[in-house]
């Protein structure tokens, strides 16, 4: 069902789509995610979940399954290489925003809630990644990173 699209390198912009698409916004309070929810490490069910996202069989994880409510701060994380790949779902809301806290000249990029999975390549320079999810305090989500690209 789902669909993605592939980042250009550089801009670190991310363009992320499952269904139809989702595209990037700018609102003040996507830039700044003030911490309003919690996470957790991993779900019950990591099997099912793994499933429900989309991963890989055997994924090298930058940020392992985590399921949280609201804006969060993900830990920071090294690629090996220029791409990896983000896995997330949410729901309770029309859409969330990753939001890059190294670069805050991007955009905040959107992801749509009402889509079952949004699985999108971000092309990226060497070096650490910074990122934020920022979202409502009814907006609950469950993510993966992971890294390379792969066939979907």
């Amino acid at each position: 069902m789902g669909r993605y699209a592939t980042a250009t390198a550089a801009v670190l912009t991310v363009v992320v789509a499952a269904g139809c698409s989702a595209g990037g916004g700018d609102s003040s309070d996507a830039k700044h995610p003030q911490p309003s929810g919690t996470a957790s490490a991993g779900p019950n069910n990591k099997s099912t979940v793994s499933e429900a996202l989309r991963l890989p069989k055997h994924p090298k994880f930058l940020v392992k399954i985590r399921e949280g409510v609201g804006s969060q701060t993900l830990p920071d994380f090294t690629p090996r290489k220029d791409v990896y790949t983000v896995h997330i779902k949410c729901s309770g809301s029309k859409k969330l925003k990753i939001v890059f806290r190294d670069n805050l000249k991007n955009k905040p990029t959107a992801v749509r809630c009402d889509v079952p999975v949004t699985v999108g390549q971000i092309y990226t320079d060497p070096g650490k990644e910074k990122l934020d999810i920022a979202a409502s305090d009814r907006v609950r989500w469950t993510l993966a990173i992971v890294d390379g690209k792969y066939a979907l």
